[in-house]
């Protein structure tokens, strides 16, 4: 077995069962239809002229010859426009069904939080650009996302510097609020912290106060800004 039979084999062309065979039943169904608008148009005159009485023996012989010749020859080629439906409409719906496939792989992993890496479809697939204008949205979104995380990881090291210098301090007010907004902070991080991106390393500084971890969110500052 070469490698070009292995390939073919290997491929799969029923990716979503419901969307196909329905475009199936459809595209069968409509040739269906021309075939038998084909015979009743073809044949049904001839019948009548052979059933009809004003025909002598020789006319009849001959619609009767011209008859079983089409029948002999229209429902092979009829068997063979099926068979070119059939297989034409799984080739087709296989190049729509392969991308909606991995589009809806895509938006299922971004509500589970996971923003993944840009689609690629194949050269002969078609919604090219509608694959195109969903990458453009999971990158944008993604990109909004990831400036949030970075925002909210700043506004965590801005106020435990300040819960550091508000300590020294008598202030029972500032404290309060201090406190209140580091409590926010924290809530907003974890709610942050839900979106991850494929291939890159998950945050390992989840669930630890800011105020005691300071140093440790200093250092990922410092690589941020690098």
């Amino acid at each position: 077995m070469n490698a070009l039979q292995k390939l073919y084999m290997r491929r799969t062309y029923i990716v979503d069962r419901k969307f196909q065979l329905n475009v199936l039943v459809r595209s069968v169904s409509f040739v269906v239809f021309m075939l038998l608008v084909m015979s009743v148009t073809l044949f049904v005159p001839l019948i009548r002229a052979i059933q009809g009485e004003g025909l002598n023996r020789l006319d009849r012989s001959e619609k009767a010859t011209t008859m079983l010749y089409m029948h002999e020859h229209f429902w092979p080629v009829a068997l063979l426009c099926l068979v070119v439906a059939t297989l034409g409409s799984i080739h087709i719906s296989h190049r729509i069904a392969g991308p909606m496939v991995r589009v809806k792989r895509i938006m299922r992993s971004v509500i589970d939080g996971v923003f993944p890496k840009p689609l690629r479809t194949r050269d002969h697939d078609y919604m090219q650009d509608e694959v195109a204008v969903l990458n453009q949205l999971v990158q944008s979104v993604g990109t909004r996302i990831e400036s949030l995380q970075d925002s909210c990881l700043q506004l965590q090291i801005d106020l435990a510097r300040c819960s550091r210098a508000a300590g020294r301090t008598a202030d029972n007010d500032l404290r309060t609020a201090l406190d209140a907004a580091t409590a926010q902070a924290e809530l907003l991080r974890e709610k942050l912290e839900y979106y991850t991106f494929e291939g890159r390393p998950t945050p390992t500084t989840a669930g630890t106060p800011p105020a005691d971890n300071l140093d440790r969110t200093e250092s990922r500052e410092l690589q941020l800004q690098q």
